[in-house]
């Protein structure tokens, strides 16, 4: 008779992410992951599979709460450009991210994307999904003529998403939170019609 998992596969998932969102994939050893997530090697093993397969399950887990995170500004926000500037909010607070350990993806991205396909691949299908959502907001903001038409939506979409990036890095570096303020102001005037 096989026996029944004793733990929350979600909440030891939540664990290791924080695990390797803390340490890096690099420096989170199995003992590690063993120790931190309080579950056995073989019930880790059998349940997530290798150490690549957790760490690409807590990046997709990480992914979802993210893009979700940014569609819910978009999806309650009646203007695209007070939702951007919401999101850039959510940045600069650590709602969307931890900013002392910066983004997640972020960090995964400048780690491992380089010599891993499934991260980089991992990191490819947020940035897309991302750079759609604040298309589609800003877009819906050109119709209404709050955001300038002279640049493309898509255009504007890819310069807020590496705006959002760079100042991610920029708060887990200890950038102070005032400079990066007036990052924030800047890229909203560029967009503004």
């Amino acid at each position: 008779m096989a026996r029944t998992k004793e733990f929350d596969k979600e909440q030891v998932l939540k664990k290791a992410m924080d695990l390797f969102w803390t340490k890096g994939y690099n420096a989170t050893s199995m003992q590690d992951l063993v120790d931190g997530l309080g579950i056995s090697r073989s019930s880790m093993y059998d349940t997530f599979g290798d150490k690549e397969a957790l760490f690409c399950a807590a990046l997709s887990s990480y992914k979802t709460h993210q893009s979700a995170s940014i569609c819910h500004a978009f999806n309650n926000i009646p203007s695209p450009l007070q939702a951007i500037k919401a999101v850039f909010g959510g940045v600069l607070t650590g709602t969307i991210n931890d900013d002392t350990k910066g983004c997640f993806l972020v960090n995964a991205a400048t780690e491992l994307s380089n010599n891993n396909e499934k991260v980089k691949d991992l990191i490819c299908q947020n940035t897309d999904e991302v750079v759609n959502t604040l298309t589609t907001g800003i877009k819906k903001g050109q119709d209404m003529g709050e955001i300038k038409t002279t640049v493309e939506a898509k255009q504007l979409a890819f310069f807020i998403y590496n705006t959002m990036t760079g100042i991610q890095v920029s708060l887990r570096a200890g950038t102070d939170k005032k400079n990066l303020s007036d990052v924030v102001a800047i890229a909203l005037s560029a967009l503004k019609s």
